[in-house]
């Protein structure tokens, strides 16, 4: 990566950070909708509600990132994801849950946005094209190894946070666990 600027590297762990996470969830929230007995067109109608989010988050945060920063809207929208990741994995209801995939949605369209604008800011003309390839590299490895990751261990809470993951994955492994405790389920 020599000749790309020196900022970029703190950009990258994040994105992999983030990716990895978000690859993680998206795989183990199929896993666990089938194991809590969702309709298939309920679990169709979640998953699909994460790209409704997604297009609100992009017209939406563009406006809230020109009023209050990008690092204001970077803070928010991990904070929400992270809350929404664990909510899934507390209370178990599908249409909690779609509330949950649409802000979700929004929370990681702002998320890109402020990463991808950090990208755009810190390349130039002469290295533009290097930085955005080694963006889009490290983006579809880091998805792809969310999902893989989902293969390779028994997708429970406890043993995600002791295994030292990163807030987002670790509540992830909560989503798919269905012998996690419910202590503060809040059932309707």
């Amino acid at each position: 990566m020599r000749g790309l600027p020196s900022t970029l590297p703190i950009l990258f762990v994040c994105e992999i950070s983030f990716l990895l996470g978000h690859g993680l969830i998206m795989t183990l929230l199929g896993v666990r909708m089938s194991l809590e007995g969702f309709p298939s067109q309920m679990a169709g109608l979640l998953m699909s509600s994460f790209s409704l989010g997604f297009v609100l988050g992009s017209y939406f945060l563009e406006k809230r990132i020109r009023s209050v920063g990008h690092i204001r809207v970077f803070a928010a929208c991990a904070a929400m994801l992270a809350v929404t990741a664990m909510l899934h994995g507390i209370w178990i209801n599908p249409w909690a849950w779609l509330v949950w995939r649409v802000a979700g949605g929004a929370a990681t369209a702002g998320l890109l946005m402020v990463m991808e604008s950090w990208v755009s800011g810190e390349s130039n003309n002469e290295n533009r094209g290097k930085v955005l390839g080694w963006y889009l590299v490290i983006s579809t490895l880091s998805l792809a190894g969310g999902a893989v990751d989902a293969q390779h261990r028994r997708p429970g809470f406890l043993r995600a946070v002791l295994g030292g993951r990163h807030a987002v994955r670790a509540v992830a492994g909560a989503v798919v666990d269905p012998s996690y405790p419910r202590a503060f389920a809040v059932e309707p």
